[in-house]
Formats: C-alpha cells, sequence, structure tokens
C-alpha cells in the first residue's frame, strides 16, 4: 500500500510511504504531515495490484505547541580531540509535548556533566527551534567518558538533556618547534 497526497496545497508526507500488507492491514508508524496551519488535506492509500484506492478524512496541521522539551537530534562527535572543535557538532531542537519542533530563538548553553575541562563556544542561538553548535570545542582530560548537558534559560520550564557518552583523545605529537614573539 502506498500513501500520497491527492489534495491540499503546499503539504508534504515524511516517514516510510509504502508498507507491505499483513494479515489485511497495512501500519504507517512513522508517517508525517507537514503543511500549512488550516488547509485540509486528504490523503490517498493505494494497493499494487490495483484495487480501488481508499480516501482519508480531510486532515490539518496543527501549529506546534508550547516550548516543553528539548531533544539531540546530533549527537557530540565521539573520539574529539582536547582543545579541538568537535568532529560531530551537536545539533538541539526545542519541541513541544508530541515532540513538534517550535518555532523559538532561545540560546542552548551546553555545560560538561562527566569529565573535567573546558567549553569553548558552548551557547548557540535557535534558528527556527534549531541550534546547531558550529564551534563547539573541549579542553580537557584524556577520558571516554564526557557528556554533556544541554539546557535553555528561558522558558525555565524546560527539562535539561544529557548527552551520550563520548571520549577526548590528546592532541598530536609535536613535530616542530615554533618561536613567537
Amino acid at each position: 500500500i502506498t500513501v500520497s497526497i491527492k489534495s491540499g496545497a503546499g503539504g508534504t508526507l515524511g516517514g516510510t510511504k509504502t508498507k507491505t500488507v499483513s494479515s489485511g492491514v497495512a501500519t504507517f508508524t512513522d508517517l508525517t504531515l507537514s503543511g500549512t496551519t488550516g488547509v485540509n488535506y486528504v490523503l490517498t492509500f493505494q494497493s499494487s495490484p490495483s484495487y480501488t484506492a481508499a480516501d482519508s478524512n480531510n486532515v490539518q496541521v496543527s501549529a506546534a505547541g508550547t516550548a516543553s522539551q528539548l531533544a539531540i537530534t546530533t549527537q557530540p562527535g565521539n573520539a574529539a580531540t582536547s582543545g579541538a572543535v568537535l568532529s560531530t557538532q551537536p545539533v538541539i531542537t526545542i519541541q513541544d509535548a508530541q515532540g513538534n519542533t517550535v518555532s523559538s530563538t532561545a540560546t542552548v548553553t551546553a555545560s560538561i556533566t562527566t569529565g573535567s575541562g573546558t567549553l569553548s563556544n558552548a551557547s548557540v542561538a535557535a534558528v527556527g527551534g534549531v541550534a546547531t553548535f558550529t564551534n563547539l570545542s573541549i579542553t580537557g582530560v584524556i577520558s571516554s567518558n564526557y557528556k554533556l548537558t544541554f539546557q535553555i534559560t528561558s522558558p525555565s520550564t524546560i527539562n535539561s538533556l544529557e548527552s551520550s557518552a563520548f571520549s577526548i583523545s590528546a592532541a598530536g605529537t609535536a613535530n616542530k618547534l615554533a618561536i613567537t614573539t
């Protein structure tokens, strides 16, 4: 069974759009619809071989609710080098209670939860509810158990969120001397 948008301008389906029928049922567990708030969308479900298509009732996209949680979209990079920018920069999403991204410009701040060291460029303003770190670095003791906590200050009702563990390795071996004046 394949699903598509039959009517409603500007909508986009995400997730798995084709499912195999099992015992006469096709279950779409990760199907999402994004589009304009208030527009009536009709989804159509078609089979192969071709039977009569089935259409949904009108479906509307709701505006995201109030910010209530954070989600880590991209975890901080593993095997980072002490003092260097993390190889994989974290991306934090501000969401409502249903997991929808909330349009927000709140500042997200990272702090060290596990491990010892110093973070640089540890705060970034969200754009459209997504805070993308670009130059976050950590200078610290060599360890494989660093964790970061991410939080916003407003609204203060949102709980902080802890990253997965990652490691910090030593900087490369020195191979020359430089004289600076």
